[in-house]
Formats: C-alpha cells, structure tokens, sequence
C-alpha cells in the first residue's frame, strides 16, 4: 500500500468521493492584526523558503505552523451538481482562481487542508450556485470528518480543551457541532436540543448514523454547550 493509499484511508478522502492531484507541505501565517482586539488578522498559506525569506527581513509580526496541503477534486461523477437537489447542471463561471479551502481532520497533530477550485453551476429549478462538494459540511469551511471527530470529541472533553487539541477557536467548536446535528437531524434546531449518551443508547441504529465518521462509535452521543 503506497503512503497516498494509506493517506486516503486516514482521512477518509475516499469515502468523501475525492481525488487527489497533490500534497504539500506548507506553512499556514497568521499576521497580527493591531487593530483587532483578538489579534486575529490575514492567513496565508507559504513554502518553508517563502517563511525563511520573511523572516530574515525582519519587521513583520507573525506566528506560523506546519500544514499539510491536499490539493483535490470531486469525482467526476459528481461534479457540477447542484448543492439543493443533487442534479447534474451546466457550468456557469468560476469566480475565483484561488482554491477554496477545508480543514480535514488532523494528521499526527498536525493540520489537514484541502484545496479545491470552486466553480459556479446553473440549476434550472434553483438558479445560480456554487457547486456541490462532496466532503464539504454545508457551507462549513471544515470537512464532515472534521466536523464530526468536533462533535464525538463534545461529549468526552470541554469545549476549551477540544480547542487547544484542534487549534481551533472554542465557538469554531460549537459551530462544527451544530453543522453536524444539522445533517443528522436537519428537522431539529441544534441550538435548542441536546443528546445525552443514555438518550442516545435508545435511538435505533441507522446506516446514517453509523457511517457518519470513523471516529463516531454506533450510536452518536452528543452534548451541547452549555
């Protein structure tokens, strides 16, 4: 089994229908933002001899980690679909040249992206949207994977921990749980209801649920912040 294969299979990028073009190793940048009270400003994402550069120059204030970069594409089955209906639509643009990105489950700790170019398609019933993603959540920036390991890890762990773990914001770690409970109970309001693993124990057992995540055990137990 080749180092990709196995790549693939930890982060299940088969089972969200991708394919996958390249992997780099890249460096995610954070710069100091002095007006922003959080010290929160742009993020780019640069080649260990780019941070190099940088640095020797001097003068800009930034903080900068390790990343894995995937760049992919949906199977070509499942391209061009519209996000509602789940219909084959003809092209409309591509408004952006850049790729979009999602944050993928963690590799050893370190973070995962996956860069896709997104492309606009025209939906005879529905109009003008940005196409179907098969492993995006939604409109989350972060992966069903991702998101799903963020709502199996609330009912083990406080939300502050599970932020230091995943190098997230603690309410990025809330938002990935309600798009979760959003998918698996799309009738619910995740912000109103919560699941306890007793509760969860007397659920019946569905193919949905269980092929949600590897990391999601046969009945999903899930607690809301409070």
């Amino acid at each position: 089994m080749t180092a990709l294969s196995v790549l693939k299979n930890v982060l299940c990028l088969n089972q969200n229908q991708m394919h996958v073009d390249k992997i780099e190793d890249k460096v995610e940048v954070l710069h100091k933002d002095n007006d922003n009270s959080k010290g929160r400003g742009k993020v780019e994402f640069l080649d260990k001899a780019e941070i190099e550069a940088r640095r020797a120059v001097g003068g800009e204030v930034f903080t900068a980690r390790d990343v894995v970069m995937i760049h992919a594409r949906p199977y070509k089955r499942v391209q061009g679909l519209c996000p509602i209906c789940k219909k084959k639509c003809p092209g409309y643009d591509t408004p952006h040249d850049t790729e979009s990105r999602w944050r993928a489950p963690n590799l050893h700790g370190v973070s995962v992206y996956v860069g896709y170019v997104r492309k606009r398609i025209q939906c005879p019933e529905h109009g003008v949207q940005s196409e179907y993603i098969p492993w995006a959540d939604g409109t989350s920036r972060f992966t069903k994977s991702f998101n799903d390991e963020i709502s199996w890890l609330t009912g083990r762990l406080p939300k502050t921990d599970i932020a230091y773990y995943m190098n997230i914001d603690w309410r990025t770690a809330g938002n990935c749980l309600g798009y979760t409970l959003q998918r698996l109970e799309p009738d619910r309001r995740a912000s109103r209801w919560q699941i306890s693993a007793e509760s969860a124990l007397t659920r019946p057992v569905t193919k949905k649920a269980i092929n949600t995540s590897p990391w999601f055990t046969t009945w999903i137990a899930i607690r809301w912040f409070g």
